[in-house]
């Protein structure tokens, strides 16, 4: 299980990160080291998703998610180079292999990468969605959110400066 924790850092400084529940001193310390050296990175996890989008050439997806890579839209791109999709178009039943790719990025990402697709995709309606990164190695997980430019803890003065999670939290 983990959770989130906020708490005054060194120069009374809001920090906020999450940690790991049910480990021992000695993980837990070392856990609450590594969030403290990488700054008090403010994005809750909720924020990372993972988006996945399919096209009729691995080739060409391999290009497109390059390209987003590259233009600081995603944290990374996964591709297969070819799944067998099954799906209803126009009232008929089609089946082809395709190529598909998982991205990691921010939800606040999600509609710059939908209009990417609309404007470069072969397919006339680009198959996109969007799924909620909730947990993880946070080894892995830490280096994707500050991609996105985060908050940091350095930001906020008092507690009430903080943004909103979703959910209140």
């Amino acid at each position: 299980m983990s959770g989130r924790w906020v708490g005054l850092g060194y120069e009374g400084k809001i920090m906020t990160g999450w940690a790991s529940m049910g480990q021992t001193r000695e993980q837990a310390e070392d856990t609450m080291g590594r969030l403290v050296r990488s700054g008090g990175v403010f994005m809750p996890t909720t924020e990372l998703c993972q988006v996945v989008i399919t096209a009729p050439h691995p080739e060409w997806l391999k290009g497109f998610s390059r390209k987003l890579v590259e233009d600081g839209l995603c944290a990374s791109a996964h591709n297969f180079t070819s799944v067998r999709s099954i799906y209803r178009w126009r009232g008929e039943i089609h089946e082809r292999t395709e190529g598909r790719v998982s991205l990691h990025t921010s939800r606040s990402r999600v509609p710059e990468i939908v209009d990417r697709a609309k404007q470069e995709h072969p397919y006339e309606v680009p198959g996109v969605s969007a799924r909620p990164i909730n947990d993880g190695n946070p080894d892995y997980l830490v280096p994707r959110q500050t991609t996105f430019a985060p908050l940091r803890c350095g930001e906020f003065e008092r507690a009430d400066q903080l943004p909103l999670l979703p959910g209140g939290g």
